[in-house]
């Protein structure tokens, strides 16, 4: 069941089969991905900025 359910995916995320409860296009769930994806790369960013900040801070 896991191998089918995991080709179904796939699928639907080449844009092969239409997933009945989503109603966005593929293009739609791309720039979505892509959204979440560089949010989280700017987050990273942020964090890292932070850390460095914490580091480069005179323990007195």
């Amino acid at each position: 069941m896991q191998s089918r359910a995991d080709a179904m995916e796939s699928l639907t995320d080449a844009g092969v089969l239409n997933d009945g409860v989503d109603g966005r296009t593929k293009t739609e769930r791309d720039l979505d991905a892509l959204r979440a994806s560089s949010g989280v790369d700017a987050d990273l960013a942020r964090l890292k900025g932070e850390m460095g900040q914490t580091k480069q801070l005179p323990s007195g």
